[in-house]
């Protein structure tokens, strides 16, 4: 009887560990999701401020716990613009229209 009792103490905490793993995982993709959508309202507000023609970019400063995401997501995501680091400020970046070449 001590077995089975073991055996479902044992279950218990693997289901319990996996349930909390989802729960984790769902929180990262919805955090993900949140950062992605406001990452492309703030960048269609960057659109409207290059379409003056007295701008030629945009420098952006981006929060130091927000950095991973932004640098990730510029690479996956951005392809309207062309986004530079600022040199010697791992937190700055300059946003230009990207220009079409043939």
């Amino acid at each position: 009887m001590s077995q089975i009792r073991e055996v479902i103490k044992n279950k218990n905490k693997v289901e319990k560990a996996q349930k909390e793993r989802r729960k984790q995982n769902m929180a990262e993709l919805r955090s993900t999701s949140a950062f992605k959508a406001a990452l492309h309202d703030e960048l269609r507000k960057v659109a409207v401020i290059l379409d003056d023609n007295d701008v030629d970019y945009v420098v952006v400063t981006v929060p130091d716990d927000q950095l991973a995401r932004f640098t990730g997501a510029i690479f996956k995501e951005v392809n309207d613009f062309e986004i530079t680091q600022v040199e010697g400020e791992p937190n700055k970046f300059i946003i230009r229209d990207k220009l079409i070449s043939f």
